[in-house]
This record gives structure tokens, sequence and C-alpha cells, in this order.
């Protein structure tokens, strides 16, 4: 049986961090769980006297994430993003805020020549955030629903 140890990529190798402009890179230390999808739209291309398609092209991409985090967390992001605002200008949502690049860094400590895929969420804008709270529950967290506008992915070596 192979070994396969070089695919697996436990979350402790996993950092996602959140840039805005106006304000240093910053790493979600609390981040509990991050989804994300890219897809597209695909069309057929028929022509007269063809049965099957003769062709099939990409129409529109979306690129979509969730980040589940520590409700303290959410807050200091707000913090952070607010003393970098124009003056007078307060947001009271990431909903409010353009313009930022979601990164999320795997450590791919097992490959022949250890690595990190470094995947950047382009120019991303939030859709929804959601909190949840309960009685003796011991965290309260948030979700922050986003779209970007495209990908990036670049790898670069690590030392292990």
């Amino acid at each position: 049986m192979p070994n396969l140890s070089e695919y697996i990529v436990p979350s402790s190798d996993v950092q996602i961090n959140m840039t805005f402009n106006g304000i240093p890179s910053m790493k979600l230390d609390t981040g509990s769980r991050l989804n994300w999808a890219n897809s597209q739209s695909v069309q057929d291309i028929f022509a007269i006297s063809h049965v099957d398609p003769i062709g099939i092209v990409a129409l529109n991409a979306t690129y979509t994430a969730s980040v589940t985090m520590q409700s303290g967390e959410y807050n200091a992001l707000m913090d952070a993003i607010n003393a970098a605002a124009p003056a007078g200008q307060l947001y009271a949502s990431m909903l409010e805020v353009a313009g930022f690049t979601l990164t999320c860094a795997y450590a791919l400590k097992n490959a022949g020549t250890p690595k990190s895929a470094i995947v950047n969420f382009l120019n991303c804008r939030v859709s929804d955030v959601s909190g949840d709270v309960e009685a003796n529950d011991p965290q309260t967290l948030v979700t922050i629903s986003l779209r970007g506008t495209g990908i990036k992915r670049d790898v670069s070596p690590i030392t292990v």
C-alpha cells in the first residue's frame, strides 16, 4: 500500500489571513471553520445536423467562502478596520467593507519538497454576517460569507 501522507494536511497546518486596504495582513487566530467553493457556468455549443454538442464554453465564474471565528476576534477585526478608515467613516459591519483579500495557506510539510500552497481570494466583499450565542456555551461565534472576483495561487518552499 502506498504512503499517501504527503497529501494529508491537518487543520493545524492551515493559516487564514485577511488583508484590508491600509492595514497589515491579519492572521485569524480563532478561525474554527473555513468553507470555500470555486464554480463556473458552462454552456454547451450545438450546431445544426449534430445531436451532440460540438463544444463547451465557460461563462461566469464565482469564488465564494465563509469563515467562522470567535466573536471577539470579529470585533477586533472591526476595530482595526475602523482605526484605518478615513476620519468620520466608521463601519458597523463587515458588510460595508469592500476590496479585501482572504488568504488560505496550506503547509504541505509531508510533500517530497515541503512547500506552502497559498490561495488568495481577491477583491472580496462580504455578503452575510451571522452570529451564534447559546446559553452556557463557552464560546460565541461569528460567520462571514463572502465573494471574490478571482483567485490567485502561489507555491513557495518551506523548511520543516
